[in-house]
């Protein structure tokens, strides 16, 4: 949702103009309707039904972590989520969520970052959010891959997230490194024995059809080339029997002084089968022209 040149992530660090509270484990965050509702479709119908929340103007929730609350509500005010926001809460500053140092954050934290911020978006119906965080998770998985790391991703997607999308971003990029990811035991335990069988003999048969299909490239050029070859010869024979054909329609007389006939002649065929040679010659004295 876009509000235009308003500094949203000012108002909601301060809190300014509140008129909802998302309270996470004692964590407080004082967001506006406005922001928060017309973004996430159940948020709305939970403040606008006949329950307490509707009444009180506040969301409790319990499934998530606090610094989880805080990204998705840094993007409903920013469209993006990277930093942590401080809760509004009672509670001293040593108990606010603090933001990581980037080089604390391994890979494994990385990607269950945004598999965390799917599950919420997911269960929130925050369907930018949960585009977002797919996105996010991908380029994670490209720019620092590591197999174990990964693992530990998709169990927590599967054990939280109910997007299917980001299931197959996850098997996509699964795909791409089964070779790895079949020497982890963990991964056999996710997909089965008997998946696992299936998996194998799948890049078996991969292989075999990657050395056929090379081989027929290479058939394929060495066809291209004699083709190639052919199709060179025909343009040499077409241009041999076009000169031929000027020097019938040009020459008048023999060129040999010693003959100098009125110019008959007769076509020589010299040279190989595949790529024959055509010479004029005068049917009087032979000579080649």
């Amino acid at each position: 949702m876009s509000f235009g040149h308003l500094d949203l992530s000012r108002v909601v660090g301060s809190g300014e103009y509140s008129d909802m509270k998302l309270v996470c484990q004692g964590c407080e965050f004082k967001v506006h309707k406005v922001v928060v509702c017309t973004q996430s479709p159940v948020l709305a119908k939970a403040i606008q039904g006949v329950f307490q929340e509707s009444r009180t103007g506040i969301i409790n929730i319990e499934n998530f972590e606090p610094s989880t609350v805080s990204r998705m509500v840094e993007f409903l005010y920013t469209g993006d989520y990277g930093g942590l926001l401080f809760p509004h809460t009672e509670a001293s500053r040593s108990d606010e969520i603090k933001k990581p140092a980037l080089n604390d954050i391994t890979a494994s934290g990385m990607m269950l970052q945004h598999v965390q911020v799917n599950a919420i978006a997911d269960y929130y119906n925050i369907e930018r959010l949960s585009e977002l965080s797919r996105s996010k998770f991908q380029q994670a998985c490209q720019a620092t891959w590591d197999a174990q790391s990964f693992m530990d991703a998709t169990n927590g997607a599967l054990d939280l997230s109910g997007d299917g999308a980001l299931h197959e971003v996850i098997a996509t990029e699964a795909a791409k490194n089964i070779h790895t990811l079949l020497e982890i035991d963990h991964f056999a335990g996710i997909i089965g024995d008997f998946g696992t069988r299936v998996l194998r003999n799948c890049i078996k048969k991969a292989e075999v059809d990657r050395y056929k299909v090379i081989q027929l490239q290479l058939d394929l050029e060495q066809e291209h080339s004699k083709l190639q070859a052919a199709e060179a010869r025909v343009d040499r024979i077409i241009e041999n029997i076009g000169r031929c054909l000027q020097t019938m329609r040009e020459r008048g007389f023999c060129r040999n002084h010693s003959c100098m006939a009125e110019y008959q002649c007769y076509i020589e065929r010299r040279g190989q089968s595949f790529e024959p040679v055509y010479t004029l010659r005068c049917a009087k004295c032979k000579c080649r022209d």
